[in-house]
């Protein structure tokens, strides 16, 4: 009963969220002329996430200013994890109870006026979804792996495909844009 009451007061809150992006500019964007890239992705214990080091490469080969938030599925992040000056770490403790995060870093986060957000969640996150949703930026891109998805720009996907599959035919996708342009 308290779910349905929840799922009913997040679909509140994503409705409110597109509000607030409502006024931002779609544009059709690629590495080459991108001048800022944030990535969204959930927590995973990978030091060497390919997917996550080619898109860092992409930005620094194309002077790109790139920023990360990650999200952690439960209450209280490992010890273990070590904070990255260029990375927002939050977890369910920075969320309100409906699953809003709550944390000034992540709505700086969403205030950012991006040229490029990359979402490399694959499965249904409100948290991440909300971000997604309630960000100015000017292109939004995601895996077309459920509903009710806030993306411009989608790459069809399952469960199965790896981050890195994702990035690399997100960027072929987007080098054949560069050259319609």
């Amino acid at each position: 009963m308290f779910q349905y009451f929840k799922e009913k007061a997040q679909r509140k809150l994503l409705k409110s969220s597109l509000k607030k992006s409502s006024g931002r500019k779609v544009q059709l964007n690629n590495f080459s002329n991108a001048k800022s890239m944030a990535v969204i992705m959930p927590f995973k214990f990978d030091p060497e996430n390919n997917a996550l080091m080619r898109l860092k490469r992409i930005a620094k080969d194309n002077k790109i200013e790139f920023r990360l938030l990650v999200y952690y599925h439960r209450e209280k992040l490992p010890d273990n994890v070590i904070p990255d000056p260029g990375k927002i770490l939050i977890s369910k403790q920075e969320c309100n109870w409906f699953g809003k995060p709550i944390s000034p870093e992540v709505q700086d986060f969403i205030n950012l006026k991006l040229d490029i957000l990359i979402d490399l969640t694959s499965e249904n996150c409100f948290v991440t979804h909300y971000i997604t949703n309630a960000s100015n930026a000017a292109l939004k891109i995601g895996s077309f792996a459920y509903d009710d998805n806030p993306y411009d720009f989608m790459i069809t996907s399952d469960y199965s495909m790896s981050d890195e599959k994702f990035v690399q035919t997100l960027e072929s996708y987007l080098s054949k844009f560069q050259r319609n342009n």
